[in-house]
């Protein structure tokens, strides 16, 4: 069986322990101490259920590089500055979901991030930036978008991040991690090096979490009155814009440092990514959708109706801070 096939069973395999895993933690977790939720989540969830497997399918398959391909400082800071301007572009589209569900009359979904006091700022920065991070990165754009080259660039980019953007469940916040994931998956295919995406996730995640808690400690701003909806649609349009234009600029300066560095290291040869089977933009003609895939879209659709029938109040659904 070809690894393209092979990735799609990890794939399921990584949703029904995710699945089960959050079943277990939304019946046992108490949702009292929020760090606690998130340290179990980073446990259970993106280790056992995503990093391990990704783990297991690399050493099943030692012959492609999955993109540990290492950079430069200063391509880490242009990276980290990729992940401010990605911040505010999806902040920008998530504004705009959060204002057209509250015109639905939904309700926000959104699980509350932990506080950054004392001891807890480390290990807040451990279980909500680094952990996830690492672990979906790997899996995502280090595993599967790698594995599914052979389709072609943009089916790869595009499975790994409809996937990657169910698996998060919130109906309102899907655009938002969809547009980040296309980002993400862009990054990884033109550099062939998973520690950009790696470093812009661990930013964008830093960046919710510090604004978290300046909001919760400057009780002015979190109790300032609310804005009309002309304002808000104002604010988001800016976010996306602004986010829009330093992202593509960011984008295109990280990816050119890094082709650089890849033609210095060897010689005059044009640079060549990764390791991978030959493959092209247009991909060979497999069909992407296989019966593994199909099954894994099918529960994670699941997933997120779940998450707006609990918006909807006809169901009690648990979170579990993922």
């Amino acid at each position: 069986m070809d690894q393209t096939r092979q990735a799609g069973r990890l794939f399921l395999i990584v949703v029904i322990l995710f699945l089960t895993g959050s079943f277990i933690l939304s019946i046992f977790a108490s949702n009292e101490d929020i760090l606690q939720l998130y340290a179990l989540n980073a446990l259970f969830i993106s280790l056992f259920c995503m990093y391990v497997p990704a783990l297991s399918f690399m050493k099943a398959h030692p012959d492609i590089d999955y993109g540990r391909n290492r950079i430069t400082f200063s391509q880490t800071m242009l990276s980290i500055l990729l992940g401010i301007s990605a911040f505010l572009l999806s902040t920008g589209i998530g504004g705009f979901m959060s204002l057209l569900a509250e015109t639905l009359g939904l309700p926000e979904m959104t699980a509350p991030l932990p506080r950054m006091q004392g001891w807890r700022a480390i290990a807040s920065v451990i279980v909500v930036c680094v952990v996830p991070a690492i672990a979906e990165e790997q899996l995502f754009r280090g595993v599967l978008l790698n594995a599914w080259r052979p389709f072609g660039r943009r089916k790869a980019i595009l499975l790994s991040s409809v996937l990657f953007a169910l698996m998060h469940g919130d109906p309102v916040a899907i655009p938002s991690v969809f547009a980040l994931a296309w980002l993400l998956g862009s990054l990884s295919y033109s550099t062939g090096s998973v520690y950009p995406s790696m470093t812009l996730h661990m930013t964008n995640n830093f960046i919710a979490l510090v604004l978290n808690e300046l909001l919760l400690q400057n009780s002015s701003l979190a109790d300032s009155p609310a804005v009309s909806t002309g304002e808000a649609l104002l604010t988001c349009s800016l976010y996306t814009c602004i986010g829009l234009l330093f992202t593509i600029i960011n984008y295109r300066k990280l990816v050119l440092s890094i082709r650089r560095s890849r033609e210095e290291q060897a010689g005059e040869r044009p640079p060549e990514p990764m390791q991978t089977p030959p493959s092209s933009d247009e991909g060979n003609g497999q069909k992407a959708l296989t019966l593994p895939v199909v099954i894994s879209l099918v529960l994670l659709l699941g997933l997120v109706a779940l998450y707006f029938f609990s918006m909807t109040g006809k169901i009690a659904l648990q979170f579990t801070g993922k």
